[in-house]
């Protein structure tokens, strides 16, 4: 699939200059192009260090961004405190701020702008999404235990706050024995409790883990898309090749702070989500290897045929609108709901929509 995905690409860019319906096509996908903005565009084209910099071939000049971009994000998230209280509450919502915009600020107007088959894929992408996720947890150990968040999901604080209760009375009075005993006389009440109780945690663990998975999964195909467009920008021009450098910092920096934000709130130790960024930003590279080696192929004529009025867009746009969307919906509201307020209800809201709104505009201004 992927192959196709930069064979369109490249016979896009060889067979018919970059035209789509409306005029000059935009290779950078969600990424706006300066074009319009001369006086800003040439002073960044222009500007002696970034000319100096990316002098090499497409490919090469596109790994080095890639390079730049990522050597910047991860540092900043490396740098970056523990995730905790408000900050976490407003990078989560900026988060989702960001998923929420792409999707109707960029992606869904482009696909109803194209054929109608483009129509039906985001709902088909957030379906096969929604039980990958499923997929994925069952797999994880839920199958057995689903049943019994769902039954107890009302009412499982209550739960959980009586058992704790109870659990520390019996506790403090004369440790591990006495609870024991206390256990056995009671017969199977506390076991009911307790199993219950089990079952809600270990289900909302494997829960977590699996929607991480999935948005992995899905970061790593949205980079894939933004690296074979970078090295086609590069591949037209060097400078669209640095316009959409600059656009690439100015717009993925800042949207990695969510994604970290989103896995940390899964439950991932900071490692862990670093690892993870690592591995979803080595799909910039890949994408960008991949358009080189397409293009190659196909200039020794090894490439297959393909129909000549498909394009990238055509086909990751309404994939990626569906995956963003689960995300948003799915993953990131229900998580941001349940952040501890820490008895500051209104503050942690205000933080909340805080986020939502940067990630809005964050969207709607690139």
């Amino acid at each position: 699939m992927l192959y196709w995905l930069v064979v369109a690409l490249v016979e896009a860019h060889g067979s018919h200059g970059h035209l789509r319906a409306g005029g000059e096509h935009d290779h950078s996908g969600h990424l706006k192009e300066l074009g319009d903005r001369s006086d800003l565009a040439t002073g960044i084209t222009e500007f002696p260090l970034l000319r100096e910099l990316f002098r090499f071939s497409p490919v090469p000049n596109s790994l080095l961004a890639i390079g730049l971009v990522t050597l910047v994000s991860t540092t900043s998230l490396w740098i970056m405190p523990p995730l905790k209280g408000l900050t976490l509450s407003f990078l989560v919502a900026f988060a989702a701020g960001c998923l929420l915009g792409n999707v109707m600020f960029h992606l869904l107007p482009a696909v109803f702008a194209g054929p109608p088959w483009m129509r039906i894929a985001p709902i088909i992408a957030f379906i096969l999404f929604a039980y990958m996720g499923k997929y994925i947890a069952q797999s994880q150990g839920t199958s057995g235990h689903s049943h019994s968040h769902d039954v107890y999901a009302h009412r499982h604080t209550t739960v959980l706050s009586e058992a704790r209760a109870e659990s520390t009375a019996v506790a403090s009075e004369d440790g591990v024995q006495r609870r024991k005993k206390q256990e056995q006389e009671q017969g199977q009440e506390l076991d009911v409790v307790d199993t219950d109780t089990e079952i809600v945690v270990h289900s909302e663990d494997h829960r977590s883990g699996a929607f991480a998975l999935v948005n992995v999964a899905a970061d790593f195909l949205h980079n894939m898309v933004d690296g074979a467009a970078l090295a086609l920008a590069f591949d037209v021009s060097k400078e669209k090749g640095i316009l959409s450098f600059v656009l690439m910092c100015s717009h993925e920096v800042p949207h990695q702070f969510g994604d970290f934000a989103i896995l940390i709130q899964t439950g991932m130790s900071k490692a862990s989500a670093l690892t993870a960024h690592l591995a979803t930003s080595s799909g910039l590279a890949f994408g960008a290897l991949l358009y080189g080696s397409v293009k190659r192929f196909r200039g020794y004529g090894l490439g297959l045929p393909i129909p000549l009025d498909v394009e990238l867009e055509d086909v990751t746009e309404p994939l990626l609108a569906g995956v963003f969307l689960y995300i948003a919906t799915m993953g990131v509201f229900p998580e941001l709901l349940e952040i501890e307020s820490n008895g500051r209800p209104a503050i942690t809201t205000l933080a909340q929509f805080g986020g939502l709104a940067a990630g809005l505009y964050l969207m709607l201004s690139v």
